[in-house]
């Protein structure tokens, strides 16, 4: 099987992706929440929990795009990616499982299943 080279386009694709979730979540988490018919975070801590959600959304974006510019070189960060995606779909799936209000969540997950599977084919094609 022929070698192949990480593209740095996934990591920009999988950055903007978390964008695309992490920041409504952080700038006005009652509206991305009603957006996806979820219910309203509680004034206060759950307010809080849901931006400190979208700031760890953006945040881990960052180092997607991060390893994108050289994979080689953040090969090592590469199963925390991984596993990130990984967990984050296990979890949905989980919760789901016991309030199925919350399937509009389950496409988000699988999103992140596909990315954590290109992750792995990149962490494997990188030596």
């Amino acid at each position: 099987m022929p070698s192949r080279t990480p593209s740095s386009a996934l990591y920009k694709v999988a950055f903007l992706w978390n964008l695309f979730w992490g920041v409504p979540l952080l700038l006005a988490p009652s509206l991305a929440s009603s957006a996806l018919g979820l219910p309203q975070p509680a004034p206060g801590l759950g307010e809080l929990h849901a931006r400190a959600g979208g700031l760890a959304i953006v945040l881990f974006g960052w180092v997607y795009l991060t390893i994108g510019g050289n994979p080689r070189a953040f090969r090592p960060f590469l199963p925390i990616a991984i596993v990130a995606k990984a967990a984050f779909f296990l979890l949905v799936a989980f919760v789901c499982f016991f309030h199925r209000e919350l399937l509009a969540m389950l496409a988000t997950a699988v999103g992140d299943l596909a990315f954590g599977a290109l992750f792995y084919r990149d962490w494997r094609a990188v030596r």
